[in-house]
């Protein structure tokens, strides 16, 4: 299912797997997210691809240090495969937490916040990196957002886009893979993946 004007991206091929979801406005139309969901009924509520803008710039240091990620070669920033072997790099966790603005809801994790308890971190990334999509550098992050008794509640996989990169601060797009549950996610991951690959920019 081909989809025009999906904010920066020009284009995109939706798989045939899905439906049209909403499309929510918020103040001013500022802010807007536009998602689509399975076919299937009993998936449909529990698996969503979305587009959003949150409707304002980043601050102005966390766009710097995004920029200056996007600006080089593709790199794996963290994998939490290799933080088994190996502690994160100091310097991973302060790119990490001086990017928080930048991330929204997954700006609250294991690096940002270390309490425990109710006051933990909701979200437990696994996997950061900048890639190179489609001749445009984005970043790519994918991890599991938990409840507060640490029960895993959404597996997701997020594109974040620099929308206006000639302007003074970012103006950051998602388009966001999420699954309530791992076998879902594993399920129709491969077909959120084919569709980045279809992808056509402004």
């Amino acid at each position: 299912m081909p989809v025009e004007s999906f904010g920066v991206i020009k284009s995109i091929v939706i798989p045939d797997s899905f439906r049209r979801g909403e499309i929510l406005y918020g103040g001013m139309g500022r802010n807007w997210r536009r998602s689509f969901h399975p076919r299937e009924k009993r998936d449909a509520e529990e698996v969503s691809i979305t587009s959003f803008y949150r409707g304002g710039a980043a601050a102005g240091s966390d766009s710097q240090i995004l920029r200056e990620l996007l600006a080089r070669a593709p790199r794996q920033i963290f994998s939490s495969m290799e933080s088994d072997k190996h502690p994160c790099p100091p310097q991973t966790q302060y790119l990490l937490s001086k990017m928080a603005d930048i991330l929204g809801n997954i700006g609250n994790n294991q690096f940002t916040n270390s309490e425990t308890g109710i006051g933990g971190p909701r979200f437990r990334m696994e996997h950061m990196e900048t890639i190179i999509l489609n001749s445009r550098a984005v970043l790519s992050v994918c991890g599991v957002f938990h409840n507060s008794q640490l029960q895993p509640q959404n597996y997701y996989w997020g594109i974040f886009v620099d929308a206006r990169p000639e302007g003074k601060d970012c103006l950051i797009e998602e388009l966001v893979f999420e699954a309530e549950t791992k076998t879902l996610y594993e399920k129709y991951r491969p077909a959120f993946q084919k569709s980045l690959t279809s992808i056509h920019w402004l």
